[in-house]
């Protein structure tokens, strides 16, 4: 059976909150959600996306005025997310 999106980004925010602070591991979970929204809005699914969804996500925050530690974040969130994909 597959599983949803929401089964697992649950289990990428446990396994974050093993090496990092509950917190820490809180904000890569919004921010892995975050971006699967505006990939919806965008009509993809998270599991279809690349590397180029990824740079135009972080261009549409730039044009929005995003703090650079914000999209730094949210980058560094989606990256870990699709590495820990593979150990999943």
């Amino acid at each position: 059976m597959p599983y949803t999106f929401q089964e697992v980004l649950e289990t990428f925010r446990r396994r974050q909150s093993v090496g990092n602070s509950e917190t820490t591991a809180e904000r890569y979970a919004n921010c892995v959600r975050r971006f699967r929204e505006w990939l919806v809005d965008d009509g993809k699914v998270i599991w279809e996306s690349n590397y180029g969804d990824v740079r135009r996500n972080l261009y549409q925050m730039a044009e929005d005025n995003m703090a650079d530690q914000t999209m730094a974040l949210r980058l560094t969130s989606i990256s870990v997310f699709w590495q820990g994909l593979y150990d999943m």
